[in-house]
């Protein structure tokens, strides 16, 4: 029921990219110097991250925040 979601869609994304890039949520956190649980919370659907961590992660990517957020470009 993914439709029911408030953050698993966005999430969905960010895994997709993940395994694109071949790399982890658990190898982003650390290098990133943030709890993994963040990342957890997002994927159980109980938060989700900050826009300013968003922006890291996406940096650290290589990809746009509004690849996996709810933003709009």
């Amino acid at each position: 029921m993914e439709e029911n979601k408030k953050y698993g869609r966005s999430y969905a994304r960010f895994e997709q990219i993940t395994n694109e890039k071949d790399v982890t949520p658990y190898r982003i956190a650390t290098d990133l110097n943030f709890s993994p649980m963040l990342l957890s919370d997002w994927k159980n659907d109980k938060s989700k991250p900050k826009l300013d961590t968003m922006i890291m992660i996406a940096n650290y990517l290589g990809v746009a925040v509004t690849e996996f957020s709810d933003l709009k470009e």
